[in-house]
Parts: structure tokens; sequence; C-alpha cells
């Protein structure tokens, strides 16, 4: 190889190192901005919520592990999918305001309470007594949960 060869190889080559580092930072920086979030099976646990608004172990559903913000919630089920699901709402200290008075097998329609700020959504397989770990994800993707960052 010539030594001006060897020159073009490290151009093309400084180019192309170039454009993949542009190309990485324009998606870090659309993602970061992206205004909403949408929940993937890494952000469901095994258990429910019972009446109070609290945690409670339970292995035939699974729970969102963290409140999310109301802001821009919607949540969308597969057309065909085997899972129904309850919200429950909190204020803005966290504090238990109400769930839905019904388990929902349709997109949600439901009315955010005024004074919630804070959502958790318990999913429940319509065909399956006790979930476990490894079913978790199945299930939950069967749900899209979509809400503000």
């Amino acid at each position: 190889m010539t030594k001006k060869q060897a020159k073009t190889n490290k151009i093309v080559l400084f180019a192309l190192v170039a454009v993949v580092a542009i190309a990485g930072i324009a998606i870090i920086e659309r993602t970061a901005n992206a205004e909403t979030q949408t929940l993937n099976a890494l952000s469901y646990e095994i258990g429910a919520i019972d009446s109070t608004g609290e945690f409670v172990q339970d292995t035939s559903s699974i729970v969102t592990k963290k409140m999310s913000s109301v802001d821009k919630m919607s949540i969308d089920i597969e057309k065909d999918a085997l899972v129904t699901y309850m919200v429950y709402y909190y204020d803005k200290d966290g504090a238990f305001i109400s769930a839905d008075e019904t388990e929902n097998s349709e997109d949600y329609a439901g009315t955010v309470p005024e004074t919630a700020a804070y959502f958790k959504v318990v999913v429940t397989p319509t065909n399956d007594a006790e979930v476990s770990l490894f079913e978790v994800a199945q299930y939950a993707k069967q749900l899209t949960v979509t809400c503000a960052k």
C-alpha cells in the first residue's frame, strides 16, 4: 500500500467514526428530549394493590413497581389480550385516592381524579391463576402504558 492509499484510508476511517458519533449523539438527544415514556416489562413485579392502595404479595397479578405521572397517561391493550387491568390513583404526596371500579379489557377511557398526580397499574391474566417470574414480560407487553417522563 502506498502512502497516498494509507492516508486515504485514514481519512475515510476518520469520516466514518465521525458520522457514527454524530448519529449516536442525535439519538441520545432525541431520547432525552422525549416528553413521554413507555413502561416496559422491567417496570412490573409480581403482586397486587389492596383496597387501601398498598402493595401486597399476590401471585395472581403483576403491578407497576413505581408510581408514574398521570400527565399524558394512556393505556392501550392488545386486541386479543389475555389480561385485564386496573388503575390506582395517588395524590402528589403519594397518598392513595381511588381505583377503577372494574377491571378494564379495553383501551383506557376512564377519568383521572382531579387531585391525582400519580398512578399504578395492576395487570391480571384472564386464564392464569399464578404468574411466574418468567411470565411477567409476557403479560406486561399486552399493555402499552405511556406517561410523562
